[in-house]
């Protein structure tokens, strides 16, 4: 039986999160599955959501996290919206800023 595909939340649905990391995750489904993306961009957000085929989106990450399964999320915004310092200690996070 294969192992369980790692489940990712994306933070931020910019230029970088849509030419990069989400058609690299796509291209690894087997081992990832997207389940949410979140914006500050309702708009944006769902639109990424269905272009990637992708379930669920948010515009609030901390509802993302409440509603959402996940076992790594992507911080994938701007300097100047990043999260607060104080994030669950599950799921795994990691940030890819942009420069400002």
């Amino acid at each position: 039986m294969p192992p369980a595909r790692i489940r990712v939340g994306v933070v931020g649905c910019g230029l970088i999160a849509q030419v990069m990391h989400l058609p690299h995750l796509r291209e690894l489904s087997e081992l990832y599955e997207v389940a949410a993306v979140c914006d500050i961009s309702a708009s944006l957000a769902e639109r990424v959501a269905s272009d990637y085929g992708i379930e669920r989106w948010f515009q609030d990450w901390g509802d993302m996290l409440a509603a959402v399964q996940l076992d790594a999320v992507l911080l994938l915004t701007s300097a100047a919206t990043l999260l607060p310092p104080s994030l669950p200690a599950r799921p795994a996070c990691t940030c890819s800023p942009k420069s400002q």
